[in-house]
Order: C-alpha cells, then sequence, then structure tokens
C-alpha cells in the first residue's frame, strides 16, 4: 500500500468516515502461536468435526505465519483465522503507510513452480496427515497480494497451492482454484481484470480514477484503511470428494514468484475445515485404519455377524464410576464417529475381580451409564444408546478388566 490520493482522502474526510472506522472496524495479527496449535485449534471446525489430524509441520520465517481477527463493516474477511505470508503477516495490517515487501530470503517450493512455471522463493508451509469420516472436505480462505494491481501480467504472479493426496501417493491435486474450475488463483489469473468477480481492489490508483458512489467509496476507504494489501479476493471455498477413513496428506503453501519483491497473503478462515459429505457405516477394518493412526491407546476391534465390537481403555479411578479426564480424548474420538454414523451403540461397564459381585454389577453399571451421558452430552441421541453393566470382566489380566466394550450395530 502507498499513499492515498488527494482526491480520494478529501473525499473520506467529507464523508465523515474517520472517526467511525477508527472506534469500531479494525484488523489485527497475532504471531506468538506456532502451527500445530493453530491448526488443531483454529482450523478445524471442533473436535468433533469429522476430520482428524496428526503430524503438523511448518516450514517457513516466524514472521510469515501468524492468526487474525478481522471486525469490520463489509464483512470482507471472515471474522479469524490463520494467516500465511511470502514475507512478514504483520505487513498486512493497514495504515503502516509503508509498502509490503519483506525479503525473507527463504527457498521457494517446487509445487508452486510447477503451477506458474516460474521460479519461487519465500515459500511459507503447512503439512499435516489427515482423515476423514464422510466422502468430501471442505474449508473456506482469501488470497490476498502487494503485487495488485501494478504488477499483473509481469512475470511476478505469486501464488498458493492446498495440495491434497493419500498418503504415500505421489499424484498432488490443487484444489486451490477458482470455483468449478481448475484455474488455480494467481496474481495473473484473478485481478480487476480477469476474473474480477472473484477480486476486490484495494488500490488507490484505480479508485481515483473513478467516480464511485458514497457507498462504494465508504466501502473501498475502510479496506484501504484497515488492509495493506491493494488487492484481494472474496471470500473463497474449496473442498474435494475422497475416500473416508482413507489417510491423507494435506499441504498449504504460499509463495512469491520471478522475485522475492512484494508479499502475498492466504486468509484461512477459523474452523472451516470440516467433513461435509456423504456419510458411511465403517467397517471393522475402516476402524482399525482409524485406530492404528489417532490413538496410542491397545484397542481390540473384531467384527461379530450383524455388529462391529470396540474394547477400549476408558479409566475409571478405583471403585469409582466418574470417566477420567485422560478418557476425554479417545470418547470424542467414538463421538466422532458416531456423528457421521449411523450406528447404534451399546456401551457395556466392567469392574475388577475386587469386590462382591453384586457390588460390581452396581459399579459397573455406573459406569456404563456415565459413559453413555458423556456421549449425550455430547450430541449423541440417547435412543441410540443402550447401556449395560456386564460386572467381572472375564479375562485373567486385571488391567482389563476395567475396560469399556462398544458394540456398534
Amino acid at each position: 500500500m502507498i499513499y492515498i490520493h488527494n482526491k480520494a482522502f478529501q473525499l473520506f474526510f467529507i464523508l465523515g468516515l474517520i472517526p467511525q472506522l477508527v472506534f469500531s472496524q479494525y484488523y489485527r495479527i497475532d504471531t506468538t502461536q506456532a502451527a500445530d496449535w493453530l491448526i488443531s485449534q483454529f482450523f478445524l471446525k471442533d473436535n468433533q468435526s469429522g476430520i482428524q489430524i496428526k503430524n503438523i509441520k511448518y516450514s517457513g520465517e516466524k514472521i510469515s505465519l501468524g492468526y487474525f481477527i478481522y471486525k469490520g463493516e463489509f464483512n470482507v474477511l471472515p471474522s479469524d483465522g490463520i494467516i500465511l505470508s511470502t514475507g512478514n503477516v504483520l505487513d498486512s495490517e493497514g495504515s503502516h503507510g509503508n509498502i509490503a515487501s519483506t525479503e525473507n530470503h527463504s527457498d521457494g517450493d517446487s509445487d508452486i513452480e510447477m503451477i506458474v512455471n516460474n521460479k519461487s522463493f519465500d515459500a511459507a508451509k503447512i503439512e499435516f496427515d489427515f482423515m476423514s469420516f464422510s466422502d468430501s472436505v471442505s474449508f473456506s480462505y482469501v488470497f490476498a497480494s502487494e503485487e495488485y494491481p501494478e504488477y499483473v501480467n509481469y512475470g511476478v504472479s505469486d501464488a498458493f497451492a492446498f495440495l491434497i493426496c493419500e498418503k504415500d501417493a505421489k499424484e498432488k491435486i490443487n484444489i486451490g482454484t477458482l470455483p468449478n474450475s481448475t484455474i488455480p488463483i494467481t496474481i495473473d489469473l484473478i485481478n480487476n481484470k480477469v476474473n474480477n468477480r472473484f477480486f476486490i481492489n484495494n488500490s488507490h490508483i484505480d479508485f481515483a480514477e473513478q467516480n464511485y458512489s458514497k457507498a462504494e467509496a465508504r466501502f473501498y476507504y475502510e479496506n484501504n484503511r484497515l488492509f495493506e494489501f491493494d488487492g484481494f479476493t472474496v471470500v473463497l471455498e474449496t473442498g474435494i470428494k475422497l475416500n473416508p477413513y482413507s489417510l491423507y496428506h494435506f499441504k498449504i503453501v504460499i509463495a512469491d514468484v520471478g522475485d522475492q519483491k512484494f508479499d502475498s497473503w492466504v486468509l484461512l478462515k477459523a474452523n472451516s475445515f470440516s467433513s461435509c459429505g456423504e456419510v458411511i457405516n465403517p467397517s471393522d477394518s475402516e476402524l482399525k485404519e482409524y485406530f492404528k493412526h489417532f490413538t496410542n491407546d491397545s484397542i481390540n476391534i473384531a467384527k461379530n455377524d450383524n455388529s462391529i465390537s470396540i474394547t477400549a481403555p476408558i479409566y475409571f479411578d478405583f471403585n469409582r464410576s466418574g470417566v477420567r479426564k485422560d478418557s476425554y480424548l479417545l470418547l470424542d474420538q467414538l463421538i466422532s464417529i458416531l456423528k457421521y454414523s449411523n450406528y447404534a451403540i451399546e456401551v457395556n461397564g466392567y469392574a475388577d475381580k475386587i469386590g462382591e459381585i453384586k457390588y460390581n454389577q452396581k459399579l459397573s453399571q455406573q459406569r456404563a451409564d456415565n459413559v453413555k451421558a458423556y456421549l449425550v452430552l455430547n450430541g449423541i441421541s440417547e435412543s441410540r444408546i443402550l447401556s449395560f453393566g456386564k460386572g467381572i470382566f472375564n479375562l485373567e489380566n486385571n488391567n482389563l478388566s476395567r475396560k469399556v466394550e462398544f458394540i456398534l450395530k
């Protein structure tokens, strides 16, 4: 962003917009959080979103990753989310009076270079593995750049990509494209002249030459003051159909192209990454694949005639029926499976060998009922759940005797 044209600046004072903007609109960046925390807490829809993730890795400069918060009259950005930059994410904030052009002198990215057929620099990327419980995933984002509008079609078409592939597969699919197309979103392919219905101009150069209405001037003024970037896309949604209960690799990457000057950003809408397709009742083999990747506990899964048995370590203190906090994660994983399937579930509680048979029967029933209560509290219909106390688990090893058996039918 550079200085505001005098004609436009005078118009802003005439409209009386400056005090309103100062007190009611803002856009701020925080760079204190690490990528694994940002992805797990602010990219997933919630901890029962139908998606599980692991192996989160960030590559890039610390100043190129952050969390944004936006409050504006015109809702041109998501209200918050994760931001990646080819330079410094803080430089996307407006009113700096500077050109956002940080040269990190970092490596580029080979996938970006294949998309734009040009050399890349200063790449910032987040990668992780994930599994979806339905056959589709989606999320929302915005692309923004300081390259606009002066450097369109000058060989410096900064770009980003959202690359997905099945784990260990070679073929990558870029879903960072214009809606219902395979056109990647780069400076040259979305701007004020090409695919402009997806583009928002934030440059004084174009604004000063137009006779905008008062409403258009208000819109431009707020964006120009809040954001340093000279152009950005509307909020876009993307997604892909995939195989549920299969492990995929996801790479989010943005890079300078052609040179290291003039920064670009991609802003990921908070809590928008979700499983949104057709749900299935997972088979025993699919459940084994899931628990193999996403739990460290010893879980036994067995296929019966018309049901699947999951024997899992849900922990209780000795002679107590309350579920311990260290079992909530596994229960949340089970809840996600139930939310993205049509299974009814039977919860069978057990106690160990110590104590009288009648007492252990009562204790095991209380444990099963407390597990059921947690499932109901987290959105599973009570009509889908039966709970039974089974007394002593019929195994020699007492370490197994306080597990809970879940029967999916």
